[in-house]
């Protein structure tokens, strides 16, 4: 080895030396780097082939160059180490195969870097400075395994990450201005003026370049076995609406309470209140439609609870205690939140009227017609009371004149809260209502009195269609509605069958009122409304009448001994 190899060898390797590349790109027309060579300990000078100027140095500009390079040691150079470890070299899968690309991966802000010799030779107690990762390009079937430094900003790096990704093996200088953004494959974009170590980037990690107004990194939409599982897919079976799932718990609540009254044993109160604690659970982690089903179900199961509850024949008590537990389970799931507060009201309002009658008709010898007809006048009175009962519950105070106290304008949530409190009550009113005309006719129908009891029927039904008018909500008026059709229906079966001779001209009023109630929705003159006006003053005087007369009032004052 001759005097210039061995001064060459003993300049590269030294393990003081501090190399400093100053302008990786040169500006001047020539675009050649300047390269200062600067040593700590001694002051060796460098030989007129290693000065920055000279093009042909071991450390030139032709490594900074994107041309394909491989390092050939010399005859004198054989078996020793190239000058750029390996570690600085780009490798690139492509068409081309398996290829070294010589690109500086440290490059800084100001365009100085610092390399410290001895980091890349492995010196105990330095840490590796070069990061192994993978980039992935986001709008094509691209990915390059790249060493980039740690320490190293990374929107510095960006430029040349873009040209290796796009392919054309040059940095693209506007690589931020251009929208390139640098995301991790599993969510989270990394901030640019961070370094690899900053973010938390490791060995082995996969990021992904795509462009800044292009969807987060996710699935490839080209994936095997999302093609596959694609394939010949079925659409999804539909949701069970909400009426299938009432009528199978209307129909296992039924035939829970069939079968406890025609055969009662202890054992039936137990399963209620099992099955009643079940849907409540259930209805916990079920969807909005299948929750109401459920939570309806629990009622009913806890009206049968209480039902079968009762020893003895099924009677009068057992409906008096099923409408109390009823109406206490409505109640709490009402306030334990979550449930729909219209239905749950309107469950609450119509259990609480049938147990405000049903239970002194345990002390008293009333008969179903007398309980129809004192539950039809408190349902008629409770509907008309609604408003009031509405706004004591909710919580809304209007400005009244003449007083001091400024109670200040009504939220949004407050106003949505009393009319589902008033929808609620209007519905359960109308049920109760119903539930009225049933008993009436049911006591009445094949007896003398029948007259009387059709009469009231047919009062309480057209009551509640003449106050689908005054409902501004869709609800209120599709329940009074429809309550008032099914009234009408059963007063016209009660005619038919105690007097099958009147069952047609009992039919005519019914069908009558029903296309009223549906030419109800179009505009009317004001002549209709003042006749509808006072044919429901009339039927309002004529309500109490007629149920004291159905509940034998009259008879009981006529018998009574006054003299």
């Amino acid at each position: 080895m001759g005097q210039r190899a061995q001064h060459r060898h003993h300049h590269h390797h030294r393990k003081d030396q501090v190399h400093r590349v100053t302008g990786g790109r040169g500006t001047g027309p020539g675009r050649c780097a300047q390269v200062q060579h600067d040593h700590a300990a001694d002051g060796d000078e460098h030989q007129d082939r290693q000065q920055a100027r000279h093009r042909a140095g071991r450390f030139g500009d032709r490594h900074l160059r994107r041309l394909p390079h491989r390092y050939r040691p010399g005859r004198h150079e054989r078996g020793r180490r190239p000058s750029l470890p390996q570690e600085l070299h780009v490798v690139q899968t492509g068409r081309s195969g398996l290829r070294f690309h010589p690109i500086w991966c440290a490059r800084a802000i100001g365009g100085a870097v610092t390399v410290i010799p001895g980091a890349f030779q492995g010196v105990p107690g330095v840490d590796d400075p070069l990061c192994r990762i993978s980039i992935q390009c986001a709008d094509a079937a691209r990915a390059i395994d790249v060493a980039l430094p740690r320490h190293a900003a990374l929107g510095v790096l960006l430029p040349d990450i873009v040209g290796l990704v796009t392919g054309d093996g040059d940095p693209s200088p506007d690589a931020a201005t251009q929208g390139w953004r640098l995301d991790r494959i599993c969510g989270g974009r990394c901030d640019e003026s961070l370094s690899l170590q900053e973010i938390g980037i490791v060995d082995g990690d996969v990021i992904v370049l795509s462009a800044v107004t292009g969807p987060p990194p996710g699935p490839l939409p080209r994936d095997v076995f999302r093609t596959v599982a694609a394939a010949d897919a079925r659409p999804e079976p539909p949701t069970v609406p909400a009426g299938a799932w009432a009528g199978a718990c209307a129909v296992a609540v039924a035939a829970l309470g069939y079968s406890g009254a025609a055969a009662p044993t202890p054992v039936a109160p137990a399963l209620a209140v099992a099955a009643a604690a079940g849907c409540v659970l259930i209805a916990r982690r079920a969807d909005t439609a299948m929750r109401l089903a459920l939570q309806a179900a629990a009622i009913g199961f806890t009206w049968v609870a209480g039902f079968l509850a009762v020893p003895g024949p099924a009677g009068m008590p057992g409906v008096v205690l099923g409408a109390a537990t009823g109406c206490a389970a409505s109640m709490w799931l009402l306030r334990a939140g979550g449930a729909d507060t219209r239905f749950f009201t309107a469950t609450a309002t119509a259990l609480a009227l049938l147990t405000a009658v049903s239970a002194p008709a345990l002390l008293l010898p009333a008969g179903p017609g007398a309980q129809g007809a004192v539950l039809g006048v408190l349902a008629l009175g409770m509907s008309s009371a609604a408003g009031r009962i509405a706004i004591g519950i909710a919580g809304p105070r209007p400005r009244l004149p003449g007083r001091s106290d400024d109670t200040g304008p009504v939220s949004d949530e407050t106003a949505v809260r009393c009319r589902a409190v008033f929808t609620g009550l209007v519905g359960g009113s109308a049920v109760a209502a119903t539930l009225a005309v049933g008993m009436v006719a049911v006591d009445s129908a094949g007896s003398p009195s029948w007259p009387q009891g059709a009469a009231l029927a047919a009062v309480i039904s057209a009551l509640l269609l003449l106050r689908v008018r005054f409902y501004a909500d869709r609800t209120c008026r599709a329940a009074a509605g429809w309550c008032a059709l099914v009234g009408a229906t059963v007063t016209v079966a009660l005619a038919t069958v105690s007097a099958p001779r009147y069952g047609g001209p009992a039919a005519v009023p019914a069908v009558a009122l029903a296309g009223w109630w549906h030419a109800g929705r179009a505009h009317r003159a004001p002549s209709w409304s003042r006749t509808a006006d006072i044919a429901e003053y009339l039927l309002i005087a004529a309500v109490v009448p007629l149920a004291c007369w159905v509940a034998g009032i009259y008879q009981v004052v006529r018998s009574l001994s006054l003299g």
